[in-house]
């Protein structure tokens, strides 16, 4: 039996409810790990995440999590998560139980530094199927090249190109991670809708890129430019179930006058949001329009066009303009 990361996270929000179905679920999920059986991502989240809480005693560590084979992703995304600001250790590192010490931090660092070289020897790679990990080497190259391009423009030095690379990779894995997370949960590898004859796709490169592009501003110094997502309502973790809301919603109010065949414009919890998207033909299949991009709308251009659109209310937190 597969546990859904839904019920996996609720059990975690809400431990004293659900005392008995989380130690039975915390129990065969260990059983499994223990087999060596094979866990969803969603499921190595939650039962590694147990057993690095766990505690003996005497306050040691219940589990060796880090060199538990099942539990490589979940050690992964959670040392980078805890590093992504220092990735080398050089200031104070805080954990849930305090801070951590520097035979650990030497650990995790090299550890982090391990992980960086062989996803980027892969990334350097010709990998380039049209598939999730495609998508996402894909993703790296072009935002290597743009890093590059932006260091040698201003200037910046080896040793700081070197680490924002580092920090771009290490980024760009943490991501592939959320999500092949999403869509194993999903259980297919793309959401599709019918919008008014026109058959709408979003997959994980519609996924990737905007979490590439338009997340995480802190550790993207090469594209400042570009707009920032900071609403905590729309969670990146199912970014693709919102968009499909968005776009469902829209086909439900509007007619095909109403759409350009190119973006849906809306306003969320009083932000101006667009959504674009791109015509896709491949060969022996019909064509359709793909998620591209999707982003909070800042610039002047953008801006002065939502003056001359009209805005139709759905509810308190939502409206489209058309």
């Amino acid at each position: 039996m597969t546990y859904s990361r839904a019920l996996l996270e609720q059990i975690v929000l809400q431990r004293s409810s659900l005392t008995r179905e989380r130690e039975e679920i915390t129990e065969n999920l260990v059983n499994k790990l223990n087999e060596g059986s094979n866990i969803s991502l969603a499921e190595e989240e939650y039962v590694c995440g147990f057993l690095l809480a766990s505690r003996q005693e005497d306050g040691t560590r219940y589990s060796n999590v880090q060199n538990t084979e099942k539990c490589k992703n979940f050690w992964f995304k959670n040392r980078y998560v805890l590093y992504a600001y220092d990735l080398d250790g050089n200031k104070a590192i805080v954990d849930f139980y305090g801070t951590v010490d520097m035979d650990q931090k030497r650990k995790d660092t090299a550890f982090l530094e391990k992980e960086f070289q062989e996803w980027n020897s892969f990334i350097k790679s010709n990998y380039n199927e049209d598939n999730l990990l495609g998508h996402s080497v894909s993703e790296m190259k072009q935002q290597i090249k743009v890093l590059k391009r932006f260091c040698k423009r201003t200037s910046i030095g080896e040793f700081r190109t070197n680490y924002l690379i580092k920090s771009l990779v290490l980024n760009g894995k943490y991501i592939y991670l959320l999500v092949k997370e999403y869509y194993e949960e999903l259980g297919k590898g793309e959401n599709i809708i019918d919008l008014f004859g026109y058959k709408i796709k979003i997959n994980s490169f519609s996924y990737i890129h905007i979490l590439s592009r338009h997340y995480s501003y802190f550790l993207k110094e090469h594209q400042r430019e570009k707009s920032y997502h900071i609403d905590q309502e729309i969670n990146y973790k199912e970014l693709p179930t919102f968009l499909n809301t968005i776009i469902s919603t829209f086909k439900n109010k509007f007619t095909s006058q109403e759409f350009n065949g190119e973006s849906i414009i809306f306003i969320f919890n009083g932000t101006n949001y667009m959504i674009w998207f791109k015509s896709i033909s491949e060969p022996n299949q019909q064509a359709y329009l793909r998620v591209q991009t999707f982003y909070p709308i800042e610039k002047t251009i953008h801006m002065n066009r939502l003056r001359q659109l009209k805005e139709v209310f759905i509810n308190s937190s939502l409206s489209f303009l058309i």
